[in-house]
């Protein structure tokens, strides 16, 4: 007769393989938090980069309007929370910038145009120098964080090509 030799099969124990599926999950879970804050990171990064844009688009039109102008008043509004820039051109079209319910808008001849509608903007305000040549329009943001800092942005144009 032979002799058989029964080798031992080898395989995981069920306890060995909880553990593995248990590292695993962990693994699982910390690369899924962070894929979600990479994610979120981005986000925000593209709604500030989209704010600046506007800021900036805002910043030329304004600029534009007070160089193509020859008279600018500003108006106290009603509620007295801000002010109102009134400008005429030199073919005397007259366009207005106000800040009213979270939104900033330019009225001209051809209709109304929302600029910026930010619920983060905590302040407009319009100044003209001495001699009422140069015009500066100040946008105070608030912090979308706690933490983060009051921005302050402002525009100077000067009226009819008097740049300085």
């Amino acid at each position: 007769m032979k002799s058989t030799c029964i080798k031992p099969k080898t395989a995981f124990t069920l306890i060995e393989m909880c553990v593995v599926m248990a590292l695993l999950a962990i693994m699982m879970m910390i690369v899924g938090a962070i894929l979600v804050g990479v994610m979120q990171l981005e986000g925000a990064e593209a709604g500030l980069r989209n704010r600046n844009l506007s800021i900036a688009a805002l910043s030329n039109q304004f600029r534009n309007d007070v160089r193509a102008s020859s008279k600018v008043e500003i108006i106290k509004t009603e509620n007295d929370k801000g002010t109102k820039l009134k400008l005429e051109s030199l073919l005397g079209e007259e366009i207005i910038y106000t800040y009213e319910k979270d939104q900033f808008l330019r009225r001209s001849s051809q209709g109304g145009q929302r600029l910026l509608s930010f619920s983060i903007l905590e302040n407009v305000v319009f100044n003209l120098n001495e001699i009422g040549q140069l015009v500066e329009f100040k946008l105070l943001e608030k912090g979308v964080y706690p933490k983060s800092p009051v921005r302050t942005f402002s525009f100077r144009a000067a009226l009819n090509g008097d740049r300085k």
